[in-house]
């Protein structure tokens, strides 16, 4: 006679050769939006070098540098247009969104407790807390809505 009252052990969601494997399917997405971050963060240092250089210069070169600006900010604009979005291989689920599922993107555990007005998300399996400010606060390792661990550096 089997107890109804026992709960099951949990179950991994997926086991580690698919996981090592869907890991092998994002490595190039990763590499992708890494490179795609760093060109970023080099078109803008330029840019802010730019404007640096217009203010402390003889006012006659203003316009050369404020021209060489607007041209870091076109490049940047075009770097975030074209920069590949974060699909999950498995469930297809947008890894950037700032809607969090059930999973947690730090570690992949499930039961993230939600947020409030004033409270971010939170993960009680990892003790972080998922913020959004004017960017997010923490790193996607795995998908927020299937679980499966992606990247063990994170984004």
């Amino acid at each position: 006679m089997s107890d109804s009252l026992t709960t099951p052990t949990r179950q991994p969601r997926f086991t580690e050769e698919e996981q090592k494997r869907y890991r092998e399917i994002f490595a190039p997405t990763a590499k992708k939006y890494r490179a795609g971050s760093r060109l970023f963060l080099i078109i803008f240092s330029i840019g802010a070098t730019f404007v640096l250089a217009g203010i402390l210069l003889p006012k006659i070169y203003f316009g050369w540098f404020a021209g060489a600006f607007f041209i870091c900010w076109l490049a940047m604009l075009i770097v975030g247009i074209t920069r590949s979005s974060l699909k999950c291989p498995t469930c297809r689920g947008d890894l950037c969104s700032r809607e969090l599922d059930s999973y947690c993107p730090e570690c992949g555990a499930i039961g993230l407790k939600p947020g409030g007005w004033f409270k971010a998300p939170h993960c009680d399996s990892c003790g972080r807390s998922l913020r959004h400010g004017k960017g997010r606060k923490y790193k996607i390792r795995a998908c927020t809505h299937c679980g499966v661990k992606l990247d063990d550096r994170g984004l």
